[in-house]
Protein backbone atom coordinates (compact mmCIF):
# COMPACT_ATOMS: atom_id res chain seq x y z
CA UNK A 1 0.00 0.00 0.00
CA UNK A 2 1.20 3.52 -1.00
CA UNK A 3 -1.05 5.99 0.55
CA UNK A 4 -3.60 4.98 2.79
CA UNK A 5 -5.82 8.12 2.56
CA UNK A 6 -7.48 9.52 -0.88
CA UNK A 7 -9.04 7.69 -3.73
CA UNK A 8 -8.40 7.06 -7.36
CA UNK A 9 -4.51 6.33 -7.12
CA UNK A 10 -2.67 6.88 -10.46
CA UNK A 11 0.98 6.13 -11.65
CA UNK A 12 2.94 7.78 -14.41
CA UNK A 13 5.85 6.70 -15.56
CA UNK A 14 8.83 10.13 -16.99
CA UNK A 15 11.24 10.16 -19.36
CA UNK A 16 13.84 9.46 -17.09
CA UNK A 17 12.50 6.51 -15.52
CA UNK A 18 11.37 8.11 -12.60
CA UNK A 19 7.59 7.01 -11.12
CA UNK A 20 5.02 10.43 -10.18
CA UNK A 21 1.88 8.68 -8.30
CA UNK A 22 -1.28 10.92 -7.89
CA UNK A 23 -4.59 10.81 -6.22
CA UNK A 24 -7.24 12.88 -4.74
CA UNK A 25 -6.57 13.65 -1.52
CA UNK A 26 -5.50 16.48 1.10
CA UNK A 27 -2.25 17.97 1.69
CA UNK A 28 -1.70 20.23 4.93
CA UNK A 29 -5.72 21.03 4.85
CA UNK A 30 -6.12 21.54 1.13
CA UNK A 31 -8.42 19.32 -1.07
CA UNK A 32 -7.59 18.34 -4.42
CA UNK A 33 -5.29 16.19 -6.87
CA UNK A 34 -2.23 15.57 -4.78
CA UNK A 35 1.36 13.90 -6.09
CA UNK A 36 4.62 13.41 -5.67
CA UNK A 37 7.89 10.95 -7.24
CA UNK A 38 7.83 7.42 -5.36
CA UNK A 39 10.15 4.75 -5.31
CA UNK A 40 8.16 2.60 -7.39
CA UNK A 41 9.57 -1.38 -6.21
CA UNK A 42 8.63 -0.38 -2.69
CA UNK A 43 5.88 2.47 -3.33
CA UNK A 44 7.93 4.74 -0.56
CA UNK A 45 7.46 8.28 -1.19
CA UNK A 46 10.82 10.24 -2.55
CA UNK A 47 9.46 13.80 -1.76
CA UNK A 48 6.60 15.37 0.36
CA UNK A 49 3.39 14.93 -1.40
CA UNK A 50 2.08 18.01 -2.85
CA UNK A 51 -1.03 19.90 -4.53
CA UNK A 52 -0.92 19.77 -8.17
CA UNK A 53 -4.15 21.62 -8.40
CA UNK A 54 -7.61 21.94 -6.45
CA UNK A 55 -9.76 21.62 -9.63
CA UNK A 56 -11.81 24.10 -11.59
CA UNK A 57 -14.66 24.26 -10.15
CA UNK A 58 -13.43 22.23 -6.68
CA UNK A 59 -16.03 19.84 -6.53
CA UNK A 60 -15.56 16.51 -5.72
CA UNK A 61 -11.52 16.89 -8.30
CA UNK A 62 -10.82 13.14 -8.28
CA UNK A 63 -9.62 10.11 -10.84
CA UNK A 64 -6.41 11.69 -12.05
CA UNK A 65 -3.94 10.23 -14.85
CA UNK A 66 -1.23 12.36 -16.16
CA UNK A 67 0.31 11.87 -19.76
CA UNK A 68 3.00 13.35 -21.65
CA UNK A 69 3.60 14.20 -25.30
CA UNK A 70 5.35 16.95 -27.14
CA UNK A 71 7.17 18.10 -24.11
CA UNK A 72 4.29 18.97 -21.84
CA UNK A 73 2.87 17.13 -19.11
CA UNK A 74 -1.35 16.60 -19.41
CA UNK A 75 -3.40 15.90 -16.57
CA UNK A 76 -6.62 14.30 -16.81
CA UNK A 77 -9.30 14.79 -13.91
CA UNK A 78 -12.99 14.05 -13.32
CA UNK A 79 -15.34 16.78 -11.20
CA UNK A 80 -18.72 17.57 -9.95
CA UNK A 81 -19.12 14.05 -8.69
CA UNK A 82 -20.47 10.76 -10.09
CA UNK A 83 -24.12 11.96 -10.77
CA UNK A 84 -25.42 14.33 -12.83
CA UNK A 85 -22.59 16.99 -12.66
CA UNK A 86 -19.86 14.31 -13.69
CA UNK A 87 -17.51 15.69 -16.55
CA UNK A 88 -13.74 15.66 -17.31
CA UNK A 89 -11.30 18.56 -17.37
CA UNK A 90 -7.50 18.62 -18.69
CA UNK A 91 -4.99 21.05 -17.34
CA UNK A 92 -0.97 20.91 -18.78
CA UNK A 93 2.31 21.90 -17.59
CA UNK A 94 5.65 22.39 -18.87
CA UNK A 95 6.88 20.83 -15.28
CA UNK A 96 4.97 18.03 -12.79
CA UNK A 97 5.06 20.83 -10.28
CA UNK A 98 3.08 23.42 -12.59
CA UNK A 99 1.78 25.74 -12.92
CA UNK A 100 -0.79 23.95 -14.46
CA UNK A 101 -2.93 25.83 -17.14
CA UNK A 102 -6.57 24.98 -17.64
CA UNK A 103 -7.67 24.37 -21.40
CA UNK A 104 -10.91 26.56 -20.69
CA UNK A 105 -13.48 24.46 -20.76
CA UNK A 106 -14.65 20.60 -20.15
CA UNK A 107 -12.95 18.14 -22.14
CA UNK A 108 -15.87 15.91 -21.71
CA UNK A 109 -19.46 16.98 -20.47
CA UNK A 110 -22.88 15.96 -20.90
CA UNK A 111 -24.01 17.50 -17.47
CA UNK A 112 -26.47 20.14 -20.18
CA UNK A 113 -28.23 17.43 -22.24
CA UNK A 114 -30.61 16.59 -19.74
CA UNK A 115 -33.41 14.92 -22.30
CA UNK A 116 -29.84 12.45 -23.94
CA UNK A 117 -29.43 8.92 -22.99
CA UNK A 118 -26.05 9.09 -21.87
CA UNK A 119 -25.15 10.88 -18.46
CA UNK A 120 -22.12 11.35 -15.49
CA UNK A 121 -19.24 11.18 -18.22
CA UNK A 122 -16.15 11.53 -16.75
CA UNK A 123 -13.43 9.51 -15.46
CA UNK A 124 -11.19 9.09 -18.89
CA UNK A 125 -7.98 7.75 -19.58
CA UNK A 126 -6.49 8.13 -23.01
CA UNK A 127 -4.37 5.98 -25.23
CA UNK A 128 -2.58 5.70 -28.30
CA UNK A 129 -2.91 2.67 -31.12
CA UNK A 130 -0.66 1.18 -32.68
CA UNK A 131 -1.95 3.11 -35.80
CA UNK A 132 -0.73 5.99 -33.90
CA UNK A 133 -4.61 6.98 -33.40
CA UNK A 134 -5.81 8.11 -29.85
CA UNK A 135 -8.85 7.74 -28.21
CA UNK A 136 -10.02 7.74 -24.98
CA UNK A 137 -12.30 5.27 -22.47
CA UNK A 138 -14.67 7.16 -19.88
CA UNK A 139 -17.59 6.37 -17.54
CA UNK A 140 -20.65 6.95 -17.42
CA UNK A 141 -24.57 5.80 -17.52
CA UNK A 142 -26.72 5.38 -19.88
CA UNK A 143 -30.49 6.77 -18.89
CA UNK A 144 -33.67 5.40 -20.48
CA UNK A 145 -36.42 7.71 -19.71
CA UNK A 146 -37.20 11.18 -18.59
CA UNK A 147 -37.62 10.44 -14.55
CA UNK A 148 -33.47 10.39 -14.69
CA UNK A 149 -33.45 6.99 -13.04
CA UNK A 150 -31.03 4.30 -14.22
CA UNK A 151 -30.91 0.52 -13.60
CA UNK A 152 -27.74 -0.38 -15.99
CA UNK A 153 -24.90 0.98 -13.56
CA UNK A 154 -21.99 2.58 -14.82
CA UNK A 155 -20.44 1.31 -18.27
CA UNK A 156 -17.32 2.00 -20.08
CA UNK A 157 -17.26 3.87 -23.37
CA UNK A 158 -15.41 4.89 -26.08
CA UNK A 159 -14.46 8.05 -27.95
CA UNK A 160 -11.83 9.14 -30.25
CA UNK A 161 -9.37 12.06 -29.51
CA UNK A 162 -8.00 14.08 -31.48
CA UNK A 163 -4.99 16.89 -30.35
CA UNK A 164 -5.49 20.70 -31.89
CA UNK A 165 -3.11 23.18 -30.95
CA UNK A 166 -1.67 21.42 -28.26
CA UNK A 167 -4.92 20.31 -26.39
CA UNK A 168 -6.58 16.70 -26.59
CA UNK A 169 -10.28 17.49 -28.13
CA UNK A 170 -13.13 15.12 -28.75
CA UNK A 171 -15.48 14.40 -31.78
CA UNK A 172 -18.65 16.92 -31.11
CA UNK A 173 -17.26 19.41 -28.61
CA UNK A 174 -17.44 18.54 -25.29
CA UNK A 175 -20.55 16.06 -25.61
CA UNK A 176 -20.43 12.53 -26.86
CA UNK A 177 -23.03 10.47 -28.38
CA UNK A 178 -23.90 6.88 -28.22
CA UNK A 179 -23.30 4.49 -31.00
CA UNK A 180 -25.79 1.88 -32.16
CA UNK A 181 -25.94 -0.79 -29.25
CA UNK A 182 -26.10 -4.18 -29.72
CA UNK A 183 -28.15 -6.30 -27.45
CA UNK A 184 -26.43 -8.93 -25.78
CA UNK A 185 -26.86 -12.85 -25.37
CA UNK A 186 -25.70 -14.73 -23.11
CA UNK A 187 -26.04 -18.78 -22.63
CA UNK A 188 -24.87 -20.99 -20.34
CA UNK A 189 -24.99 -24.42 -20.33
CA UNK A 190 -23.00 -25.37 -17.21
CA UNK A 191 -21.03 -27.74 -18.97
CA UNK A 192 -17.97 -25.77 -17.79
CA UNK A 193 -16.89 -24.47 -14.87
CA UNK A 194 -18.11 -21.49 -13.22
CA UNK A 195 -15.19 -19.11 -13.47
CA UNK A 196 -15.15 -19.24 -17.78
CA UNK A 197 -18.71 -17.85 -16.85
CA UNK A 198 -19.45 -14.04 -16.24
CA UNK A 199 -21.03 -14.94 -13.01
CA UNK A 200 -20.36 -12.57 -10.01
CA UNK A 201 -20.87 -13.66 -6.41
CA UNK A 202 -21.65 -11.72 -3.22
CA UNK A 203 -19.07 -10.40 -0.73
CA UNK A 204 -16.84 -13.65 -0.04
CA UNK A 205 -17.99 -16.32 -0.91
CA UNK A 206 -17.85 -19.84 -0.25
CA UNK A 207 -16.84 -22.02 -3.18
CA UNK A 208 -17.18 -25.34 -2.09
CA UNK A 209 -21.36 -24.33 -2.19
CA UNK A 210 -21.74 -23.93 -5.45
CA UNK A 211 -21.61 -28.07 -6.97
CA UNK A 212 -20.84 -28.48 -10.53
CA UNK A 213 -21.98 -31.88 -12.47
CA UNK A 214 -20.49 -31.00 -15.79
CA UNK A 215 -22.01 -34.57 -16.65
CA UNK A 216 -25.32 -33.71 -16.30
CA UNK A 217 -24.94 -29.82 -17.02
CA UNK A 218 -26.23 -28.83 -13.82
CA UNK A 219 -25.38 -26.61 -10.86
CA UNK A 220 -26.71 -27.52 -6.99
CA UNK A 221 -26.93 -24.47 -4.96
CA UNK A 222 -26.26 -25.25 -0.87
CA UNK A 223 -27.48 -22.03 1.04
CA UNK A 224 -25.87 -20.21 3.11
CA UNK A 225 -27.09 -16.37 4.30
CA UNK A 226 -30.38 -15.28 3.23
CA UNK A 227 -30.46 -12.72 0.53
CA UNK A 228 -31.89 -9.70 3.25
CA UNK A 229 -29.21 -10.61 6.11
CA UNK A 230 -26.95 -7.53 5.92
CA UNK A 231 -23.71 -7.59 4.94
CA UNK A 232 -24.16 -11.34 3.99
CA UNK A 233 -23.07 -13.74 1.99
CA UNK A 234 -25.76 -15.44 0.39
CA UNK A 235 -25.40 -18.55 -2.25
CA UNK A 236 -26.21 -16.81 -5.87
CA UNK A 237 -24.80 -16.30 -9.20
CA UNK A 238 -25.66 -12.99 -10.76
CA UNK A 239 -25.01 -12.05 -13.94
CA UNK A 240 -25.13 -8.17 -15.16
CA UNK A 241 -28.04 -6.76 -16.63
CA UNK A 242 -26.40 -5.53 -19.59
CA UNK A 243 -29.51 -4.18 -22.07
CA UNK A 244 -32.60 -1.63 -20.82
CA UNK A 245 -34.93 -4.57 -22.77
CA UNK A 246 -34.02 -8.28 -21.89
CA UNK A 247 -35.21 -11.64 -20.58
CA UNK A 248 -33.38 -13.87 -18.41
CA UNK A 249 -34.83 -17.57 -18.13
CA UNK A 250 -33.19 -20.48 -15.88
CA UNK A 251 -34.48 -23.88 -15.18
CA UNK A 252 -35.20 -24.93 -11.87
CA UNK A 253 -35.26 -29.15 -10.74
CA UNK A 254 -38.09 -29.71 -8.50
CA UNK A 255 -36.64 -33.27 -7.40
CA UNK A 256 -33.64 -31.86 -6.10
CA UNK A 257 -35.76 -28.71 -3.87
CA UNK A 258 -34.99 -28.49 -0.47
CA UNK A 259 -36.20 -24.93 1.28
CA UNK A 260 -36.84 -22.24 -1.40
CA UNK A 261 -34.57 -20.97 -4.85
CA UNK A 262 -35.36 -18.93 -7.68
CA UNK A 263 -34.49 -16.17 -9.52
CA UNK A 264 -33.64 -12.46 -8.37
CA UNK A 265 -33.51 -9.12 -10.53
CA UNK A 266 -30.76 -7.87 -7.57
CA UNK A 267 -29.47 -4.47 -6.23
CA UNK A 268 -28.72 -4.50 -3.08
CA UNK A 269 -29.92 -6.73 0.42
CA UNK A 270 -32.22 -4.21 0.71
CA UNK A 271 -33.85 -3.72 -3.18
CA UNK A 272 -34.55 -6.68 -5.02
CA UNK A 273 -37.05 -8.43 -7.14
CA UNK A 274 -37.34 -12.15 -6.97
CA UNK A 275 -39.18 -15.22 -7.82
CA UNK A 276 -39.10 -17.71 -4.75
CA UNK A 277 -40.39 -21.57 -5.54
CA UNK A 278 -40.53 -24.02 -2.78
CA UNK A 279 -42.39 -27.42 -2.36
CA UNK A 280 -45.18 -27.43 -0.09
CA UNK A 281 -46.56 -31.16 0.40
CA UNK A 282 -47.93 -32.11 -3.15
CA UNK A 283 -47.71 -28.95 -4.60
CA UNK A 284 -45.13 -26.87 -5.46
CA UNK A 285 -45.91 -22.99 -4.51
CA UNK A 286 -44.21 -19.72 -7.05
CA UNK A 287 -43.96 -16.92 -5.78
CA UNK A 288 -43.36 -13.06 -6.98
CA UNK A 289 -41.74 -10.98 -4.01
CA UNK A 290 -40.76 -7.50 -3.87
CA UNK A 291 -37.97 -6.00 -1.55
CA UNK A 292 -37.86 -2.45 -1.32
CA UNK A 293 -36.40 -0.16 1.34
CA UNK A 294 -35.61 -3.43 4.01
CA UNK A 295 -39.57 -4.98 3.50
CA UNK A 296 -40.14 -7.87 1.48
CA UNK A 297 -43.97 -8.63 0.80
CA UNK A 298 -45.58 -11.14 -2.10
CA UNK A 299 -46.78 -9.52 -5.23
CA UNK A 300 -48.68 -12.70 -6.36
CA UNK A 301 -48.94 -16.40 -6.13
CA UNK A 302 -49.49 -20.15 -7.95
CA UNK A 303 -49.66 -23.23 -6.31
CA UNK A 304 -48.96 -25.78 -9.27
CA UNK A 305 -49.50 -29.74 -9.20
CA UNK A 306 -46.12 -32.03 -9.41
CA UNK A 307 -46.35 -33.17 -12.44
CA UNK A 308 -43.03 -32.21 -13.33
CA UNK A 309 -39.31 -32.41 -12.51
CA UNK A 310 -38.45 -28.66 -13.31
CA UNK A 311 -40.00 -25.26 -14.13
CA UNK A 312 -38.59 -22.39 -16.18
CA UNK A 313 -38.15 -19.06 -14.91
CA UNK A 314 -38.05 -15.93 -16.12
CA UNK A 315 -37.96 -12.14 -15.38
CA UNK A 316 -38.45 -9.86 -18.81
CA UNK A 317 -37.25 -6.37 -18.19
CA UNK A 318 -38.01 -3.25 -19.98
CA UNK A 319 -36.50 0.23 -19.53
CA UNK A 320 -39.07 0.96 -17.07
CA UNK A 321 -40.59 -2.35 -15.37
CA UNK A 322 -39.55 -6.09 -14.64
CA UNK A 323 -42.26 -8.56 -15.02
CA UNK A 324 -42.18 -12.26 -13.31
CA UNK A 325 -43.05 -15.72 -14.74
CA UNK A 326 -43.50 -19.13 -14.45
CA UNK A 327 -43.79 -20.90 -17.81
CA UNK A 328 -46.24 -18.27 -19.53
CA UNK A 329 -47.94 -17.54 -16.55
CA UNK A 330 -47.39 -14.01 -15.48
CA UNK A 331 -46.91 -13.50 -11.71
CA UNK A 332 -46.83 -9.53 -11.69
CA UNK A 333 -44.42 -6.49 -12.54
CA UNK A 334 -43.15 -3.94 -10.62
CA UNK A 335 -41.24 -0.72 -11.29
CA UNK A 336 -37.61 -0.48 -12.49
CA UNK A 337 -37.45 2.73 -10.16
CA UNK A 338 -36.67 0.40 -6.51
CA UNK A 339 -33.56 -0.94 -8.68
CA UNK A 340 -31.89 1.80 -9.03
CA UNK A 341 -29.70 3.99 -7.17
CA UNK A 342 -31.92 7.44 -7.39
CA UNK A 343 -34.62 5.51 -6.12
CA UNK A 344 -32.45 3.53 -3.29
CA UNK A 345 -31.06 4.60 0.38
CA UNK A 346 -27.65 3.59 -1.44
CA UNK A 347 -25.32 4.29 -4.33
CA UNK A 348 -23.72 2.02 -6.41
CA UNK A 349 -22.12 1.60 -9.67
CA UNK A 350 -22.52 -2.39 -10.43
CA UNK A 351 -26.23 -1.78 -11.08
CA UNK A 352 -29.13 -4.62 -11.71
CA UNK A 353 -28.04 -8.12 -11.75
CA UNK A 354 -30.21 -10.96 -12.88
CA UNK A 355 -29.29 -14.69 -11.38
CA UNK A 356 -30.37 -17.80 -9.27
CA UNK A 357 -30.19 -18.16 -5.75
CA UNK A 358 -31.24 -20.55 -2.84
CA UNK A 359 -32.33 -20.22 0.49
CA UNK A 360 -32.62 -22.71 3.56
CA UNK A 361 -31.44 -25.87 2.09
CA UNK A 362 -30.53 -26.54 -1.56
CA UNK A 363 -31.65 -26.47 -5.06
CA UNK A 364 -30.40 -27.11 -8.43
CA UNK A 365 -30.53 -25.45 -11.88
CA UNK A 366 -30.73 -27.51 -15.13
CA UNK A 367 -29.10 -26.36 -18.11
CA UNK A 368 -30.11 -23.49 -20.38
CA UNK A 369 -29.85 -20.83 -18.27
CA UNK A 370 -29.39 -17.40 -20.25
CA UNK A 371 -29.92 -13.83 -20.56
CA UNK A 372 -30.79 -12.18 -24.08
CA UNK A 373 -30.85 -8.49 -25.09
CA UNK A 374 -34.12 -7.69 -26.92
CA UNK A 375 -35.04 -4.73 -28.86
CA UNK A 376 -36.93 -1.70 -28.08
Amino acid sequence: MIRKNGIDPSLFFDDDGSCFYSSKGVVDGVRGILGAKINPENGEFLEKEYILTEGISKAATEAPHIYKKDGWYYLFFAEGGTGMGHHECVMRSKSLRGEWEYMGHPLLSNVNRKDYIIHATGHMDIVQDPDKEWFGVFLGVRIPNKPLLHQLGRESFRVDIKWENGWPLIQGGMEVDLSPVNQSTRIIDFSNPLREYPFEKLRVPNDDLYIENFDKKTITLISSDNLSKEKGTPTMLLLRQEDFSSVFKATISLDDLKGKGGIVAWFTNDYYYRIIVENKDDKTLVSSSLRVHGFEAIKDSIALDKTNGSLELSITTTPDSYSFYVGNINLGSASYAALCPEGAMYMTFTGTMLGIWSEEEMCSFLEGLSIEGQAK
